[in-house]
C-alpha cells in the first residue's frame, strides 16, 4: 500500500511575496492524510520569519547553502533523491529550468508552474529551453485561459500537458465588511470616515504601475478633496514613489503602508481598488472581488477573465482616464455596489482556495497514476 505522496515545491524564496503567500494558503489545505508537502529555497532568499509561517502552517521548510547555480542543482538532486520525493513542482522562470533538471537527475517527476508571470515576459532562450526540458515535465499548470493559449500557441506544449487550476484565496478571510469594520479601520488609518478612498496593493517594482496609481492619484485630488489614496505593499520603487507623491502635492492625502499581513482588513477601509499590473493572475483582484470592492483595472484579457466584465471597469493605463473612471465611480453608489457584488459572485464561483487545492491534489494523483 502507497505510504503519503511526498511533494516538493521548488519555491526560491521565503520572501513577504504574494508567490510565497499564495503557496503557503494552498499546501496548508493540501489532505495531510495523502500528501507530506515540503517548500525549499537557497538561504540566501529567505526571511527566517516566512520560514516559520509555512512551518506553523504544517508544510515542511528546507533551506540550501549554495547560490543559483550548477552547485545548487547538484545539492538540489541530492535532496530530492535522498528525500524520496514523489513529485517536485517547481515556480518562476530561474527555479524552473533549475529545479527541473535536478528532478531530471534525480528520475522523479516534475510539474512546472507558469502562474505568477504575464506571459511572453521570458527571452526566446527561456521559451527554447522550456521546450526542451518539457519532454520529461509532467504537467504545466496554468492559471488563466489567456496563459494557457499562450504555453500551447507561442512556447509549442502540447495541449494535454498544460492544465488550468485559478489561484484561490481564502472566502472568510477575504470577506464584505460589515459598517463598524469599515469605520474602525479608517479610524486605524486616520483617514476621514466620509473620505472616498482609492487603494492600490502590490509590490512597488515598475510592471505593477504604482507610478501611474500616483499620477492617477494627483488629478483626482485636484479636483475632488474628499479624494484619499492608499499604497499597500514595498518594493525597490518604494522611495521613489513617496518623493513622487510629495512633489505632486500629495502629502496627506495618500498613505505608505508598506507591507502587511493584514491586507483583509485593509481592503475593507476602500471605496474603490486600481489593478494596473500585467501578470499572469492578479491575486489582489481577487481578494478586492471577494471583499465586494469595484475596481478599476487596466483592459487586458487576463483582468477579464480573472475578474470578469461584470465586476470592473476597464481602462487603458492612461491617468486621465483612469482617474475618469474613478470619479464615475465615486458619483455612483449604485455602480458600485452592483460591481462589488459581481465581484464577489465570481470569487465564489472561481476562486475559492480550498477548490485549488483539491484541484491540484487531484493533478498530483494523475502525474503519478500514469
Amino acid at each position: 500500500m502507497r505510504g503519503k505522496i511526498k511533494v516538493l515545491h521548488v519555491l526560491g524564496t521565503f520572501m513577504d511575496g504574494g508567490t510565497e503567500r499564495l503557496m503557503m494558503d494552498i499546501l496548508s489545505r493540501i489532505d495531510k492524510e495523502r500528501f507530506e508537502v515540503t517548500a525549499c529555497s537557497p538561504s540566501v532568499n529567505c526571511k527566517p520569519d516566512v520560514v516559520e509561517k509555512f512551518r506553523a502552517k504544517g508544510i515542511g521548510t528546507h533551506l540550501f547553502k549554495e547560490n543559483p547555480g550548477p552547485g545548487l542543482i547538484l545539492s538540489m538532486r541530492k535532496y530530492i533523491s535522498e528525500g524520496h520525493f514523489d513529485i517536485i513542482h517547481t515556480h518562476h522562470y530561474t527555479w524552473n529550468i533549475l529545479g527541473r533538471i535536478a528532478s531530471i537527475l534525480a528520475g522523479v517527476p516534475n510539474i512546472l508552474t507558469y502562474n505568477h508571470n504575464w506571459p511572453g515576459m521570458e527571452k526566446t532562450r527561456h521559451r527554447v529551453l522550456f521546450r526542451f526540458l518539457n519532454r520529461w515535465t509532467k504537467k504545466n499548470i496554468v492559471v488563466s485561459e489567456a496563459v494557457r493559449g499562450y504555453f500551447m500557441d507561442v512556447v509549442g506544449i502540447s495541449p494535454d500537458k498544460v492544465v488550468k487550476i485559478s489561484n484561490g484565496i481564502d472566502l472568510d478571510i477575504f470577506s464584505p465588511p460589515a459598517e463598524e469594520t469599515k469605520i474602525d479601520m479608517r479610524k486605524e488609518l486616520n483617514i476621514p470616515l466620509n473620505a472616498f478612498i482609492v487603494g492600490f496593493a502590490g509590490r512597488l517594482i515598475d510592471w505593477k504601475r504604482p507610478d501611474i496609481f500616483i499620477r492617477t492619484a494627483s488629478l483626482l485630488a485636484r479636483v475632488d478633496p474628499n479624494m484619499y489614496f492608499i499604497v499597500a505593499g514595498d518594493g525597490e520603487k518604494k522611495k521613489e514613489l513617496e518623493r513622487m507623491a510629495e512633489e505632486l502635492a500629495l502629502n496627506g492625502k495618500i498613505a505608505f503602508l508598506g507591507w502587511r499581513s493584514d491586507m483583509h482588513r485593509i481592503y475593507k477601509a476602500l471605496d474603490v481598488l486600481m489593478v494596473l499590473s500585467e501578470e499572469g493572475f492578479g491575486l489582489v483582484s481577487a481578494e478586492g472581488m471577494a471583499t465586494e470592492l469595484p475596481i478599476v483595472a487596466l483592459d487586458n484579457t487576463i483582468n477579464r477573465e480573472v475578474i470578469g466584465n461584470d465586476a470592473a471597469i476597464f481602462s487603458e493605463l492612461e491617468p486621465g482616464k483612469l482617474a475618469y473612471n474613478i470619479r464615475l465611480l465615486s458619483e455612483n453608489e449604485s455602480l458600485r455596489k452592483m460591481l462589488g457584488l459581481a465581484g464577489r459572485k465570481k470569487s465564489e464561483s472561481d476562486h475559492d482556495i480550498r477548490k485549488t487545492a483539491q484541484q491540484l491534489a487531484e493533478i498530483y494523483e494523475e502525474v503519478l497514476n500514469r
